[in-house]
């Protein structure tokens, strides 16, 4: 267990190594990629995680934060989104908001392409209870 444990602070090890600095808490959020974090959908809450310059782009196209692309803090610099997360997260919660967690799995820049971040909704206990996966004989 503890091996596994271990293994999950990779990316924190790696910064205390090449800054000599300790990481702080962060929640659910992560310490090196932005968005990256928990926000609540218009009917309860979804994990959103936009790993790169690519999907950062077709998710400020599809979601209307295109001025977050013309921001030379933040468009095409995975660093800048990490330091200026708390500007990026206002944006990224304002635009969660107004849509349902399953309009935000089949979310498509204007062109139609999937934006292929990664969007996680949490099922309620009433969902977990009628899954097919939860039953059993």
């Amino acid at each position: 267990m503890l091996d596994g444990v271990v293994s999950l602070l990779t990316y924190h090890a790696s910064m205390h190594l090449t800054t000599a600095t300790m990481s702080q808490r962060v929640g659910s959020r992560h310490a090196t990629i932005a968005p990256y974090d928990t926000f609540s959908a218009a009917d309860g809450e979804l994990f959103l995680a936009v790993g790169n310059d690519d999907q950062f782009r077709r998710f400020c196209e599809a979601t209307g934060l295109q001025a977050l692309l013309c921001s030379e803090t933040l468009r095409d610099k995975p660093v800048a989104r990490v330091v200026h997360h708390r500007e990026l997260r206002g944006g990224s919660r304002r635009s969660c908001a107004a849509s349902a967690r399953d309009a935000w799995a089949q979310l498509t820049d204007p062109s139609g392409r999937p934006v292929r971040s990664r969007c996680v909704t949490f099922p309620t206990r009433c969902r977990i209870r009628s899954s097919c996966r939860a039953q059993h004989d």
